[in-house]
């Protein structure tokens, strides 16, 4: 039983939980993506990616808790893989998110022509044209991996609007390089901590608009 001095009554304030926050490291801040957004644009894709192989290897053995944490995660989802499967397979998730972090700056900001030429195919892109051409708006949902982003940019000239909702960044100088510089009309970014956010995705599904979430 609770003594009287550790009972509340309904009038006591509560304070609410404290919000979690996204993991983050030295290396995520806005120096690295000022430097890697200016460069980008001007490298040809296949050097970047070569640029982008060395600095996820070297990135790699300087942050050995992380890529421990990354193989821990692993094993978890290959349980019958060795230990030399899920370190290569470790490796291959820094170099790849290289890739990403490569493309976040230069191929997601090209115009739509040129997003279309790097899209290998579309699975079941016959399912989802109805729905684009229709007058009814409707959710988009995916896994976090891969270039997401790139997904909802390649949404946004089919003629609806297409809201996708977000994490607040860190720092506000990524949030504007990575969600308003370069970012056709037709798609807007919401933060998951506006007030009355929910209320305008809401509104946005009954126009016919898409909402993409993770």
């Amino acid at each position: 039983l609770a003594s009287p001095s550790e009972m509340t009554t309904a009038s006591d304030p509560v304070s609410p939980p404290p919000r979690p926050k996204w993991y983050t490291h030295s290396y995520d801040g806005p120096g690295l993506y000022q430097l890697v957004a200016w460069c980008a644009p001007w490298i040809p894709r296949v050097v970047r990616f070569a640029c982008a192989r060395v600095l996820a290897d070297l990135y790699r053995r300087r942050m050995p808790k992380e890529y421990a944490a990354a193989q821990r995660n692993i094993a978890h989802i290959l349980p019958t893989a060795d230990p030399t499967t899920i370190a290569r397979v470790a490796q291959s998730l820094f170099r790849h998110f290289a890739y990403y972090f490569a493309d976040l700056f230069s191929l997601n900001r090209q115009p739509f022509p040129i997003q279309q030429r790097y899209l290998h195919c579309i699975h079941n892109l016959d399912r989802v044209q109805p729905l684009l051409k229709s007058s009814h708006g409707f959710v988009v949902a995916t896994a976090h991996l891969g270039n997401w982003e790139l997904a909802g940019r390649l949404l946004s000239p089919y003629g609806k609007t297409v809201h996708v909702v977000i994490a607040p960044e860190q720092y506000a100088a990524v949030q504007r390089l990575l969600r308003e510089e370069h970012r056709p009309p037709s798609l807007r970014f919401v933060s998951n901590a506006d007030t009355g956010a929910f209320v305008q995705l809401l509104m946005a599904l009954r126009r016919g608009d898409i909402v993409a979430v993770q």
